[in-house]
């Protein structure tokens, strides 16, 4: 049984309302906030799984809907440096169906490095991912709009600037037909 867009808000309202009940705010990035866009065992639906890597000890957390549908909730916590997500300022975060999301340029930034990420890893079931990736990057970039540029979004650590403009270049040498879009946002290549 797969999961419902309302069965995804549902555990993203939860999530956030289980976060914000132990003085944590927080945003989505990542699937939902792309949808969005266009604690161990405190709720006993959520869960925690072992993580696949042998060398890190960390755990995945889900969540049960009903019998038989999980989904998976990934929570990034302020300074996460080795996942090279930046911390990102309150008010900066937008609300979309009364969910807290990342704002748009950093999430389409993010889900640029995940492809990066994907495309140079030796893990099949990571590889698996691109053709995910680069879909959902082609259609973030159909969403562009004035509030999306660089320029406006002046809280972005150089560091993760510098790290989006060697991506956006090995995007567009692989799809050389979204230069413009990119150089829209202020990543001339």
């Amino acid at each position: 049984m797969s999961l419902t867009r309302k069965d995804i808000r549902t555990v993203a309202r939860r999530s956030v309302k289980a976060l914000e009940d132990y003085g944590h705010e927080c945003c989505l990035f990542g699937s939902v906030a792309c949808y969005l866009w266009g604690m161990e065992n405190r709720d006993p639906n959520f869960y925690l799984v072992p993580g696949k890597s042998r060398h890190k000890r960390y755990h995945v957390l889900w969540y049960t809907l009903r019998r038989g549908v999980h989904c998976k909730v990934d929570i990034v916590t302020p300074n996460t440096t080795e996942l090279n997500i930046p911390d990102i300022p309150l008010d900066t975060i937008d609300v979309i169906r009364n969910i807290p999301v990342m704002s748009f340029l950093p999430l389409l930034l993010l889900k640029l490095q995940g492809w990066d990420d994907h495309r140079n890893i030796d893990k099949t079931h990571m590889r698996a991912k691109i053709p995910q990736d680069k879909a959902d990057l082609k259609e973030l970039l159909t969403m562009l709009d004035a509030n999306d540029k660089l320029r406006k979004n002046k809280w972005l650590p150089s560091w993760f600037a510098k790290l989006a403009r060697a991506r956006v270049r090995e995007f567009v040498n692989k799809y050389p037909y979204k230069e413009e879009s990119w150089s829209y946002i202020g990543f001339h290549v």
